[in-house]
């Protein structure tokens, strides 16, 4: 978590949640394990702290469980993403996610051409594997732009680096997504 005002304000809505003021070293030990998460997910995670959270007590682990819980949703988001790309577009084209972690993710897996030639048998072990490396990557702060597609390198790899084509756009407000039937 970078934005130390909404994270003041979230954990005085703690403080008030449980009748205590939560201590500066309390703060600070939040502060530090919210660190490598982003913003986004620690308000999401904070804020569920503030409306199902239990005991005072517990309120690291708590807000650790709720934020891991919501790394874990986010990689279940992402791989069916990655499922329905590989299944519709394929490893062929060259295709650029919104979520720039999945990038990360594919390429410790082997890379986005790798990925299209994972049989069926393979599948879910692949699944089990992004899902478990993406909580890692999303921790990172650079991940790649896009992922180069087979074409694509096959052009760069005869000579042609004016070649490449425009990735695909997957998901997010406003892209190209892919849908059911198609791009």
């Amino acid at each position: 978590m970078k934005n130390n005002t909404r994270f003041k304000e979230l954990l005085t809505l703690i403080g008030e949640k449980y009748g205590v003021e939560v201590s500066k070293s309390m703060a600070k030990t939040i502060w530090q394990a919210l660190k490598p998460f982003p913003d986004t997910a620690c308000e999401e995670a904070l804020n569920r702290v503030v409306l199902y959270g239990r005991f005072y007590k517990d309120l690291l682990p708590d807000l650790m469980e709720h934020l891991e819980g919501s790394q874990q949703d986010r990689a279940t988001e992402a791989w069916l993403e990655v499922d329905k790309a590989v299944k519709q577009i394929g490893n062929y084209a060259t295709v650029q996610f919104t979520d720039p972690v999945i990038h990360s993710v594919i390429e410790a897996m082997g890379g986005w051409e790798q990925l299209g030639h994972v049989t069926t048998q393979e599948w879910k072990w692949k699944r089990k594997e992004f899902e478990n490396l993406y909580p890692i990557m999303a921790r990172r702060r650079e991940h790649p732009e896009h992922l180069i597609g087979m074409c694509d390198r096959d052009n760069i790899g005869r000579g042609f680096q004016d070649a490449p084509t425009t990735p695909v756009l997957i998901g997010g407000d406003g892209q190209k997504q892919i849908t059911e039937g198609g791009i």
